[in-house]
C-alpha cells in the first residue's frame, strides 16, 4: 500500500482530535448517560488530597482550562482506552459541510490500535480503516460507509517499499484535544453538579458541567472553522462529564455559526472516552482481513 492513504488517516485523526475542522457504522454509547450505575466504594487506603479541578457548584467556577488538557495527557499516556468522536457541521438546509466520525481503540503499547474514520463533505467522501499490531500497520479505504467486510487490507508502505513505522500512529491518540480547551475557555459555565452515581468501572468523583453563555465566540468556532473569520455564535451549549482531577470523560457542544456572508452553519461535536485502562484492542470480526489478530492490552 502507498504511504499516502494511511498518512491521510493520521492527518484526519490528528486534525479533528486536535481541534481543526457520512457516517461510519460504529457502535457508540449515548453521550452524557450514566448506565449501570453504582456508588463508588471508598478504600481504607485512599488518601484525600486537594485536586487541581475543584469546581464550586455555588459559584460555577471551574478554574484554569489548561487543567483539562494536562489531565487528559496524564491519564491517557501509557494506558489503554477507546474513544468515540463526531464532528458534524451542516448548512441550514441539512447539507453536510464537514462530517467526521471516529471509532478507535488504543492499547498501552503505543504501536497497537484500531481506527475507523469516516469523513463526508462537499469534496470528500471516504472511510479509512487501520490496524497496527505492534510491528505492522494494515490499512484499507473506500467510499464513506463502505462495508469493512469488503475492505482490501494491505501493509502500509513508504514510497520505497519500506513498511510504515507503526509508531507514527501516536499522533492519533488525542491525548490533549485542543477543542476541549477552546470550549471551556470560550464559554461561561452556568451549571456544575456533582453526580451521586457513576458508571460501573469508574471510581472517580464525577461532575456534570454545563455552559450556555459564550464569552469568546472566535475561540469557540476556531476548532470547527478556519481561524481569522469574523463570525457570530448563537444558541451555544456545552456539556461535559469531568472527573475530580479534571479528566474529561465526555464532552459535547452545539451551536449555530453565522458567517460573514450570512451563511448559517449548525455545529455539533461529541467526544467520549471509554474503558480507560481496560481496553483490549481487537480487530472487529466484520473487517475483511486475515492479516491481523487480536492484540493484548
Amino acid at each position: 500500500m502507498d504511504r499516502g492513504p494511511w498518512l491521510a488517516v493520521a492527518l484526519v485523526l490528528s486534525m479533528v482530535l486536535a481541534g481543526c475542522g457520512g457516517t461510519a457504522d460504529v457502535q457508540t454509547r449515548d453521550p452524557f448517560s450514566v448506565p449501570e450505575t453504582s456508588a463508588p466504594d471508598p478504600s481504607e487506603n485512599d488518601v484525600m488530597v486537594e485536586q487541581p479541578f475543584s469546581p464550586d457548584p455555588e459559584t460555577d467556577v471551574l478554574g484554569d482550562p489548561e487543567i483539562f488538557l494536562n489531565s487528559q495527557a496524564r491519564r491517557l499516556d501509557g494506558t489503554s482506552y477507546s474513544l468515540d468522536y463526531e464532528l458534524d457541521v451542516r448548512y441550514g438546509n441539512g447539507t453536510a459541510w464537514n462530517h467526521v466520525v471516529v471509532d478507535a481503540q488504543f492499547a498501552r503499547n503505543r504501536s497497537v490500535y484500531v481506527s475507523n474514520v469516516t469523513r463526508r463533505g462537499p469534496s470528500v467522501n471516504v472511510t479509512r480503516l487501520a490496524y497496527v499490531n505492534g510491528s505492522v500497520l494494515y490499512a484499507a479505504q473506500g467510499p464513506a460507509g463502505f462495508s469493512p467486510a469488503t475492505a482490501n487490507f494491505s501493509v502500509a508502505r513508504t514510497a520505497d517499499g519500506t513498511p510504515v513505522d507503526p509508531g507514527e500512529g501516536v499522533t492519533l491518540r488525542a491525548l490533549s484535544p485542543e477543542f476541549l480547551y477552546n470550549g471551556f475557555a470560550s464559554m461561561n459555565v452556568t451549571d456544575v453538579r456533582e453526580l451521586d452515581r457513576v458508571p460501573s468501572g469508574i471510581s472517580d468523583q464525577l461532575f456534570y458541567v454545563r455552559a450556555t453563555e459564550v464569552a469568546q465566540p472566535d475561540t469557540l468556532v476556531n476548532d470547527a472553522l478556519s481561524s481569522g473569520e469574523d463570525v457570530r455564535v448563537e444558541n451555544a451549549t456545552l456539556e461535559a462529564i469531568v472527573a475530580n482531577d479534571g479528566f474529561v470523560y465526555e464532552y459535547g457542544s452545539r451551536y449555530t455559526v453565522v458567517r460573514e456572508d450570512g451563511t448559517r452553519l449548525q455545529v455539533s461535536r461529541r467526544l467520549v472516552y471509554r474503558d480507560v485502562g481496560t481496553t483490549t484492542v481487537t480487530v472487529p470480526s466484520t473487517w475483511g482481513t486475515t492479516n491481523a489478530t487480536a492484540a493484548s492490552r
